[in-house]
Order: C-alpha cells, then structure tokens, then sequence
C-alpha cells in the first residue's frame, strides 16, 4: 500500500483529472484493496487518453475476466502494440514500467490463469505449448498466432504478480 500522504496527494490529483494519478489510483484500487470495477473505471480513463502502461494493465485484467472482456482486450493490446516486432524496445519499456509500479504496491488480489480461455487462431499448434515459451526464445513466438502470443504475456504477468510479496 502506498504512504497515507502520498496516497491522500494521489487522490486529490486523480480528483483533477491528473491521468498518472488515476494510473496510479487504479493500481491499488484493483491489486491492494480488490476493487477491480473502481480500479477498471480509473484505468480506462488513463487509458482513454493514451497512458500505455494503464492500457496494457487494463488489457491484462480484461483478459482475466472472462469471454466476452478477453477478446475485447486481446484486440485492444494487439492494437495498441502488435506483435510485428516482438521485441519493440516501446512494448518492452511499457511492460517493465508498468511491472515496476506494481513492485510499489503490496500486491494482495493478483490474476491467474484459471478458468481462461483462448480461442487460437491457427489449430496447429497448441496454446499450452505457447505458454511455455521463456523468455531466452521470444523470437520463437512468431510462429505462434497472436492469440497465443498474448496468452504467453498473460502468463508471465501472471506469474510476475504471483512473485511481489508472495
């Protein structure tokens, strides 16, 4: 949890429609308190107004919450960051600052893969299998579809959150 004067400051700048601080606000409505829906408002409006880290976490959250929000936010993240250059130094910037705001906040509601599923694109290969790329074979990830791709970097998130303060 962030300093009760930090936090206090935070707010009042969400308030004003500061978009760093409803990023911010909405990291810790949704991963320390658990108010996902409070959490969700305040990153779409980040989001809204292009602030990439607050739209890959919300992507991230969408695809963890069921059918109908994961192809809404597999689509959202392959348009915002697409998989033509898998290791775009903007997408990989994105993720770490992102991952390390998150560092930040005692991280007590994380995301899992459980009960999510991908509908794969092409049937040749396997989604488990895409799954277990690491992260020393990320150019093998072009021959995955970009369903697959996502769901390797919904994994990783996963397991990035299940790592803070666990």
């Amino acid at each position: 949890m962030i300093d009760g004067h930090v936090d206090s400051f935070i707010c009042t700048c969400a308030l004003h429609n500061n978009i760093e601080s409803m990023f911010r606000l909405g990291i810790e409505e949704c991963f320390y308190y658990g108010h996902f829906d409070l959490g969700l408002s305040l990153l779409k409006k980040a989001a809204n107004k292009d602030h990439l880290e607050a739209i890959y976490l919300l992507r991230m959250i969408y695809i963890s919450r069921g059918p109908h929000q994961c192809d809404q936010g597999l689509q959202l993240l392959d348009t915002y960051f697409g998989w033509a250059i898998p290791d775009d130094g903007k997408y990989v910037g994105v993720v770490d600052s992102a991952k390390e705001l998150l560092w930040a906040v005692d991280v007590v509601h994380r995301l899992t893969t459980n009960n999510i599923t991908f509908q794969c694109e092409d049937q040749r290969h396997s989604v488990k299998g895409a799954f277990a790329i690491g992260h020393e074979e990320d150019e093998d990830r072009q021959r995955y579809c970009t369903v697959c791709r996502w769901y390797v970097e919904y994994g990783r998130f996963c397991i990035f959150l299940k790592n803070i303060n666990g």
